[in-house]
């Protein structure tokens, strides 16, 4: 349960900015905030020790967001998702990344979205609960993912209106932060910041990634902020320079 987006700053997609709210159930213990460790920077779920997004030194990022779908099969959950990207990340690039899913116990896992981006480009890989597939997403285009355990379909398309109703007026990275910010009292569990009975909006991590270093803002919804910095591994500036 999630809400994902990611908004380009420059042309060639090498500089953006990413958000992405964790919507858990109220049962779940508090996450840990964002720690580098072997050179991959993330916050960790404090129930499974995993991570829902991470970035590693050399620019790549992922996510992970739970997909329910109608037709999905339920496996046993017995491997959390949260063990994807610590997996994918030792890789420098998404190429490198897509060539390292073998390491990962699929049928153990819950269906899953997992959308990985480093300089060059960005895929959107789907797991239904039996195949994993994947397609490339266009890096220079503004992003949007959104889940929910009452259905991807019950959330999506409400979050997706108001992404681009906001966007339409001013496409910068206020308006993005707004919009995960946003909640509407009377569309609670389809709103950005969601809430249910039984589950809400934890936090929201954010990244400014730019060509030779990387900020990350985890905001938790009680309302503390921390904040780090990673300088990004071979960023040639001449390469890279717009």
């Amino acid at each position: 349960m999630c809400t994902l987006t990611i908004l380009p700053e420059s042309k060639d997609g090498l500089r953006f900015s990413a958000m992405i709210n964790r919507d858990e159930l109220n049962e779940r213990q508090k996450a840990l905030p964002p720690l580098l460790r072997d050179g991959i920077l993330a916050p960790r779920d404090a129930d499974a020790g995993g991570t829902w997004t991470a970035i590693n030194e050399s620019g790549l990022i992922g996510f992970v967001l739970n997909r329910t779908e109608e037709g999905d099969r339920l496996n046993s959950g017995s491997v959390s998702r949260g063990s994807i990207l610590p997996a994918l990340l030792e890789a420098p690039s998404v190429k490198d990344a897509s060539g390292l899913w073998h390491r990962i116990p699929l049928h153990d896992m819950r269906p899953f979205y997992c959308l990985l981006r480093d300089r060059q480009e960005q895929r959107l890989f789907s797991f239904n609960g039996e195949a994993l597939t994947h397609r490339l997403m266009d890096i220079a285009s503004p992003l949007l993912l959104a889940t929910s355990g009452l259905g991807d379909s019950f959330v999506h398309p409400y979050r997706e209106s108001l992404f681009a109703r906001l966007l339409s007026h001013h496409p910068d990275r206020e308006t993005q932060r707004q919009f995960h910010h946003h909640h509407d009292p009377r569309h609670p569990a389809q709103s950005v910041m969601m809430m249910r009975d039984d589950a809400r909006t934890v936090s929201i991590t954010s990244y400014n990634v730019q060509v030779s270093t990387a900020s990350i803002d985890y905001f938790d919804i009680d309302g503390s902020t921390v904040r780090a910095q990673l300088r990004l591994r071979n960023a040639k500036e001449s390469l890279y320079a717009s």
